[in-house]
Parts: C-alpha cells; structure tokens; sequence
C-alpha cells in the first residue's frame, strides 16, 4: 500500500513539475507552417518558443480529424484539466486553424493544466497562449500514436498515422525516422545522373519568323506534323497546347457558394466562347500576373460562409486561399495558385495545388 500511495505522489509531482516548465513567461514568434499529414498539405499556425514549435492541441486535433488517429478534445472545469479521447470524432470548431495576418509575436505563460490521453496521465509541459495550450506536436504524437518526421532540408513536419508508435506517457527521445544523414534513401535517376535533366527531349516549337528573318523549315516529312502548325500563317502551336486542347474537360465546382460566384463572374468577364482550353488557361494567368498584388491577403470575413460552409472552410486546401484573391486581387504564393487552379478546375482541367517550402534568403 506504501508503494502504491508513494508512486501516485510522485506521479503528480512529475506531472506538476512536467507541465509548468518554470514560473516565467517567455516571447513566442508565430508563423504559419505547412505540415503534411500523410502526404496532403494542411496550414497550421504554431508558435516558436526557444526553438521549438508548438501547436494548438485543438489545430493538431482538427488536421487529424479525417485521419485513423484522430481524437476528442475534452475540457474539464472542475479538475482544470484536458482529455484526449482517441478514436472519438473531434468536430471542428470556428476558432480551429485561424491564423492572423502577418507574423505576431506575444507572451507565453508556462502552463499549469494537466492533460490525460484516454484516461492516463500525461507527463507534457505546455504554454499558455490568449487562453489556448500549446503543445509540441511530437509529444501530442507519441501519446495519441503517430510519428511526426522532419524534414531538415525542406524544413517541413510529416505526420504519418499509419506508422507503428509505441503510445507512452512520452518521452524525449528522437523522432527521426530513417538516417538522420538520408543515407537510407534510394534516390531515382533525376538525382544521379548528372546528365539526367540535359537528356531530356526537347518540347518542338514553332513559331512565326520575326520581321525581317527568312522563314527556314526542315524539308522533312513531318517536320511540322509534330506539332500541327501551319507554316507561315502565325499560329503558334507547342506541345503544351496539344496536351490543353486534348484535355477531357470535367468541370468541377467547389463546395463554396461565394467562391463558385467569383469563379463565374471571372469566367463571364474574361472568357468568350470560341476560346480553346489553352486560350482560357492562358488569358487567366495573363491576367494574374497584370492584375493581383503580391502582398498580405485580406482576412477572410466568415460571414460570407454558410455556418456548414465556415465549419470546413478551413480544411479545404486550396479553396480557402482562392477567395481572399478573386475578392481583393492580393495575396501571396497560396493565394495565387490556389484561386488559379479553382478557375482551371471550373474550366474541367484536373489540376492540384502541391505545398511546400523553399529555403528562405536568410538561409
């Protein structure tokens, strides 16, 4: 009995002390990062605290919601503690996954709250941060049960639900998967081969002759054939085009009453109807590039959105970043691909938006 009465005090001590990580509040820098959870790209907003980031439980909880590991967040008042249900749906919140604009830097306060995963007791620390706990993802992994990789060169977090992880009251060990050097991994020819890229064939242009310039074609059969030109009459016909205009198109819709009618008022102002699908395709990016301006987007306002429309919005890559700048004509890298590709979409093109990042100039 002694045992057990003296293993529950030094259980809550751990927890006590585990949680509060000290008595000082400390500066946290936020900014938005893309993780992938099992290969899709989804947008988090953590804070970077003495070099390490950490999320909103409820955000973590949201982006795992459609996944094997997903689970419940429970608050209880009168213990001022948070239960992680797993295999119980969570359902995503207003509040979940909203970022403000621009980078923000505010205080985090240690966290006193205790956490428990399915009833047992978590030994985590966490901040406090305008009234939300933060947690670091890979602690939230190792006791839900999913492994979360980094990514050093693309300095991107992979979440993979479906990898075996050892549940456990979580400890602070590595959570690298293969070599830490990538010497595990098999790279395929276009990394190896050094010759790789200046092998590849050439796409067959033609194009009208400049003023002045004697219009020189090889006296081959087929030398035009290849790509469906007409010599001499102007027309410029590449692969690109061909691969375009022999598209099955398949218009799709999106799931968004106010971006489907931005999608149709562009398409009614821009598009005419003898345009080929390469004609539309590139009258859309022309006028991106003449009309939006590279800069921070305008928040969105949620009461454009239907209540089952703003409960999802923010699950649904790319169209959330498609609205701000078919409204506003500004944005950034998301914004702009994402509201081209709704319109490629609308077109029938299959098209997707693929997430990453790139090394940042300072290194």
């Amino acid at each position: 009995m002694r045992k057990t009465i003296a293993g529950a005090v030094l259980l809550c001590a751990c927890l006590l002390t585990g949680t509060a990580y000290g008595a000082t509040p400390v500066t946290a820098q936020g900014s938005n990062t893309v993780v992938l959870v099992n290969g899709t790209a989804q947008e988090i907003y953590p804070y970077n605290i003495d070099g390490n980031n950490y999320f909103k439980l409820r955000d973590m909880a949201a982006i795992l919601a459609s996944t094997s590991r997903n689970f419940a967040v429970e608050w209880d008042e009168v213990h001022s503690a948070i239960h992680l249900n797993t295999g119980k749906g969570y359902e995503i919140g207003e509040t979940d996954l909203q970022f403000p604009v621009g980078a923000k830097t505010v205080t985090a306060e240690p966290s006193q709250v205790l956490l428990y995963c399915d009833g047992e007791p978590l030994a985590i620390g966490a901040y406090n941060i305008e009234g939300n706990n933060y947690f670091k993802l890979r602690d939230i992994g190792e006791a839900v049960g999913f492994a979360v990789n980094w990514d050093e060169d693309a300095q991107l977090m992979q979440i993979d639900t479906d990898a075996l992880v050892e549940t456990s009251t979580v400890s602070q060990g590595s959570y690298m998967s293969g070599n830490a050097d990538g010497s595990d991994v098999e790279l395929d020819e276009s990394f190896t081969n050094p010759d790789y890229w200046n092998n590849l064939p050439q796409l067959d242009v033609e194009v009208e002759p400049e003023e002045g310039q004697k219009e020189e074609l090889p006296e081959t059969a087929g030398s035009s054939a290849a790509t469906g030109s007409t010599a001499g009459n102007g027309q410029i016909q590449t692969d690109v085009q061909q691969l375009l205009n022999g598209a099955v198109l398949q218009p799709k819709q999106t799931q968004f009453g106010i971006l489907n009618s931005l999608i149709t008022d562009f398409m009614v102002e821009n598009f005419t109807g003898d345009m080929d699908t390469y004609t539309k395709v590139k009258v859309a990016y022309d006028y991106f590039i003449k009309n939006m301006t590279y800069q921070t987007a305008t928040e969105l306002d949620m009461t454009m959105f239907s209540s089952e429309e703003a409960g999802v919005i923010w699950q649904c890559y790319p169209e959330r970043y498609a609205v701000p700048l078919l409204l506003d004509h500004k944005g950034v890298c998301n914004h702009y691909s994402s509201a081209y590709a709704a319109i490629l979409q609308a077109i029938g093109l299959d098209v997707q938006v693929v997430s990453g990042k790139t090394q940042s100039s300072a290194g």
